[in-house]
C-alpha cells in the first residue's frame, strides 16, 4: 500500500473511532438523562459532526507527524 493509501485508512480509521465512541456516549447520556429533554436520536448528529471533524483534523495531524 502507498504511503497516500496508508494515511487515507489511518484517517478513516480515527475518524470511525471518533464517530463511534461519540456515539455510544451521547446515546447513554441522552438515555440516561430524560430530563435533558433530548431525543436520543440527536447523538446521530453528534457522532456525524464528530466524524467530519476528526476527518478535516486528522490528516492534518498525520501530515505534521510524517515530516518530523
Amino acid at each position: 500500500m502507498t504511503q497516500t493509501g496508508s494515511m487515507l485508512m489511518k484517517c478513516l480509521g480515527v475518524s470511525a473511532a471518533v464517530g463511534l465512541a461519540t456515539l455510544a456516549l451521547f446515546y447513554g447520556l441522552f438515555i440516561t438523562h430524560r430530563e435533558l429533554g433530548v431525543p436520543p436520536s440527536a447523538a446521530y448528529k453528534f457522532a456525524l459532526l464528530a466524524f467530519l471533524l476528526s476527518a478535516l483534523i486528522s490528516p492534518i495531524y498525520f501530515k505534521i507527524k510524517a515530516s518530523r
